[in-house]
């Protein structure tokens, strides 16, 4: 990826893909790799270097930085690259006449500093892992070398065995593969997944996030969630239970109720995974609710007052609506003014949600948990459990 200098220069963005080795890397029970000291960042560099040589000799002609750490693609992947961004101030040359100059970015002991190339701790380690370089020269010949990289990289651009070995020892890692990759490489590699997994319309949300697309994006999901791209921020719908069987998805048969369940347990889990990868990415992300949905979007979770008839006789006061694999999709409390139901968005969310319980005036018995979600059959909406069901 082209990236633009104000004095005539220009940046190119790439990287090395490392794929790890399943079966050898289970040794070191799914440990984030050490980041390298300053010392070793440099060598690491003058490997590759070496490597992109003999590819591009024409590179020799350029400067050179590499974060001397492994990265997800999803910390790759976000909006504005801050990692390439941070990698161009320090590929800067200190003035015109500068030569061309290698820059290995290591790390305090840590590997917290330099804050802005850290690698994000809380994305789980996966067995694909990047290494982040800049490549900056005279803008020509940055557009030449950036146009050989897209056209070779993909069939060429191994890195070599050596290389690949001092990788290994140096990030302590089983290396199976790693190739020089462009962002454009990447991009349409992580599309191939979505698409595997039948979450293409991810992708389109994410690539339109790290190429500030000021145009808008539409997309719906294969459950019926729908997201919308705007104004650089992702606005993701929320249908309550009561409002997607009524108008959503859920309105288009005459299904049981546990089949309701469990296709609102599915619309769930693809949002949130929709969602947990958007926030992986840092790209912006707020919920909104339908125009006639009755709820009130808040930190972290959906409250909706349902208006229905005040403490239901024989009904749990609180109600968990729950999901083997998803744990809490609605709280539901039986109160002296109505029926709530409450949706955590986040695991603060469902905190709070449970923290302001005690402030209800609460009628029914006790709390229920029961493993499912709970439907009236006549009205076919979200209800507390009835007590002995």
């Amino acid at each position: 990826m082209r990236m633009e200098n104000s004095d005539g220069r220009a940046d190119f963005a790439f990287l090395v893909a490392i794929e790890i080795d399943p079966e050898r890397q289970s040794k070191h029970h799914g440990a984030s790799p050490q980041c390298l000291s300053q010392g070793d960042a440099e060598q690491m560099l003058s490997h590759l270097a070496a490597d992109l040589g003999a590819l591009l000799p024409d590179l020799s002609k350029c400067s050179i930085a590499a974060a001397g750490a492994l990265y997800d693609q999803c910390q790759v992947l976000r909006p504005g690259t801050p990692l390439f961004t941070a990698l161009a101030k320090r590929v800067k040359p200190k003035s015109s006449t500068t030569t061309a100059r290698l820059t290995g970015v290591g790390f305090n002991d840590d590997g917290s500093e330099p804050a802005e190339l850290a690698p994000d701790t809380r994305l789980p380690t996966g067995l694909l892992l990047m290494i982040p370089l800049l490549c900056s020269g005279e803008a020509r010949l940055i557009d030449s070398l950036g146009e050989e990289m897209e056209h070779r990289f993909l069939g060429e651009g191994q890195v070599s065995a050596h290389t690949a070995s001092w990788l290994q020892s140096a990030f302590d890692i089983e290396v199976g593969h790693a190739r020089f990759m462009t962002l454009t490489d990447l991009l349409a590699m992580y599309r191939l997944q979505l698409e595997h997994f039948g979450y293409l319309p991810l992708w389109e949300l994410v690539d339109a996030a790290v190429h500030g697309d000021h145009g808008e994006q539409r997309i719906s999901t294969q459950s019926g969630a729908s997201f919308h791209w705007r104004d650089g921020v992702v606005h993701a719908e929320f249908q309550t239970f009561d409002y997607w069987v009524h108008h959503g998805a859920g309105n288009d048969s005459g299904e049981a109720t546990a089949e309701l369940a469990k296709r609102y347990a599915a619309l769930t889990r693809e949002v949130r995974r929709y969602t947990s990868t958007l926030e992986a990415h840092h790209v912006p992300l707020v919920f909104t609710l339908p125009a006639d949905c009755q709820g009130e979007v808040r930190e972290g979770y959906i409250s909706e007052n349902t208006g229905r008839e005040a403490g239901l006789a024989n009904s749990a006061a609180i109600t968990h609506h729950d999901w083997p694999d998803l744990g809490t999709i609605a709280i539901s409390a039986n109160t002296s003014e109505g029926v709530r139901h409450f949706y955590p968005l986040t695991a603060e969310g469902l905190n709070t949600i449970q923290s302001g319980l005690a402030g209800l005036a609460l009628t029914g018995e006790g709390i229920a948990f029961p493993g499912t979600i709970r439907i009236d059959e006549t009205t076919r909406r979200l209800r507390p459990a009835r007590i002995g069901a």
